[in-house]
């Protein structure tokens, strides 16, 4: 059978993706201390050890999870992620690290960093959910074509924890951890880490923790700066409607659903609106949600041993039927045939 992939969307930055370096800086730094060539790293993942230099330096998104996954071959550490994450600071976002650091608290300033984080990232999105007095800050990949996504949310995460910490206090832990990889040969760096429970296989990429930490007031929030820092963001701009429309439909997956009328309402547009604008863009909330479906699936089949049953409903579908004729559409091939031959080729790789 002929794939038949959804067509790609007309943003050229949401199709391929870009990287700001930002954090990424400490790796050579953290490759070094554990004897490791930073320099040959770099060159196998297809990066040059000039481009950690300068924060600013853009590169495309996809590098990312192949050099983590080198840097942890390298050094012999499934956990390198972590390391590496540890290392980033609110300076290393720029203008996005500024402007959640001058929040009035906690969840104001998340909310402020995600809705701008296109700024510094297309590719990824960093979101914040709350639920029965649970609040889940994650990560999640919506573009297609990423490999090693496992490394790359243990290198989000573990930077949304550095940043966590550095405004609510060293000691901070989240109630529990979900991690879409599966379950490493030595998983106590990971507890030990996140100082808290990690499940393992999960859909999802988040920490979780009650809810009223995001009303913490945090040290160096200023309302008056904020407002000036909001206003100097905001004109930055916004990205592209494809970029806009995959990172929320990646972030209403995170709680296994999407609609086209739930999307309209996250980006403050009339539903017929939206279905107007995507159709001016040459595409549809429906191919846009399958590009989004697929690639999760691909990190899910790739990266966890979850079952058919689990991957389903986690995409939206309500039992694991569409879900098979769905993405054998996409593909070519049957999920469980595509997890066979890509688990094959990893192994290799």
């Amino acid at each position: 059978m002929r794939p038949t992939s959804p067509e790609p969307s007309p943003d050229r930055k949401a199709r391929l993706g870009v990287q700001r370096i930002g954090g990424l800086v400490e790796i050579p730094a953290v490759l070094s201390e554990n004897s490791a060539d930073a320099a040959a790293v770099c060159h196998r993942a297809g990066l040059r050890l000039s481009d950690f230099t300068d924060p600013e330096t853009r590169t495309a998104y996809a590098n990312i999870g192949r050099l983590v996954s080198e840097c942890a071959a390298a050094t012999n550490l499934e956990h390198f992620g972590l390391l590496a994450g540890a290392r980033w600071r609110l300076n290393h976002l720029g203008v996005l690290g500024g402007l959640i650091g001058l929040a009035p608290n906690l969840g104001a300033g998340l909310r402020a960093g995600s809705a701008h984080q296109w700024l510094n990232a297309y590719g990824g999105v960093a979101f914040v959910r709350e639920s029965e007095d649970v609040a889940r800050v994650g990560y999640g990949v919506y573009l297609g074509d990423v490999t090693h996504t496992d490394y790359l949310y243990d290198l989000a995460l573990a930077f949304e924890v550095a940043i966590l910490r550095e405004m609510l206090g060293d000691l901070w832990r989240p109630s529990s951890v979900l991690l879409p990889r599966s379950k490493p040969a030595d998983p106590m760096p990971y507890r030990e880490f996140f100082g808290a429970p990690v499940e393992f296989g999960a859909s999802v990429a988040a920490l979780r923790f009650p809810a009223t930490t995001l009303s913490r007031r945090l040290p160096d929030g200023n309302p008056a700066r904020w407002r000036d820092a909001m206003r100097d963001v905001e004109g930055f701009g916004t990205a592209e409607l494809a970029t806009r429309v995959r990172r929320a439909i990646r972030v209403m997956l995170t709680t296994n659903g999407a609609s086209a009328e739930e999307l309209a309402e996250m980006l403050a547009m009339h539903r017929r609106t939206l279905d107007r604008r995507l159709r001016d863009a040459g595409t549809s909330f429906r191919s846009e949600l399958d590009h989004v479906r697929f690639a999760v699936a691909q990190q899910m089949l790739s990266t966890t041993r979850s079952p058919l049953e689990d991957i389903a409903p986690a995409l939206g579908y309500a039992e694991p039927s569409p879900f098979v004729r769905a993405f054998t559409r996409w593909s070519g091939m049957s999920p469980m045939s595509w997890r066979r031959l890509h688990s094959t080729q990893r192994a290799k790789a």
